[in-house]
């Protein structure tokens, strides 16, 4: 069972790396696919953050505050991402 869930994610998550990156791939293909990743993205980037809330309020202080961190850090480490990306198509366009 384990081995068909990791092909069928990996197939899919191939499909919307390739999808969503190449422009011949139609507009209304690769804004859902983008939708996707950064569904994702966020989804576990909250669920981090709860799982360090709860610990905090329960019993785990230093559990609770590693788990805020490390959501900290990749809601950082995206938003650079973004801004970085971002900057490089700006440039693409200035240059067309």
């Amino acid at each position: 069972m384990e081995i068909i869930f990791e092909i069928l994610f990996e197939a899919i998550a191939d499909l919307v790396v390739e999808g969503g990156t190449n422009k011949k791939v139609p507009k209304w293909i690769r804004y859902p696919l983008f939708a996707i990743v950064v569904l994702f993205v966020v989804g576990v980037i909250v669920g981090l953050f709860a799982m360090g809330m709860v610990f905090l309020i329960e019993s785990n202080i230093i559990v609770g505050i590693f788990f805020v961190t490390i959501a900290l850090l990749f809601l950082v480490l995206s938003v650079r991402k973004v801004l970085k990306l971002r900057k490089e198509n700006k440039g693409e366009k200035n240059e067309q």
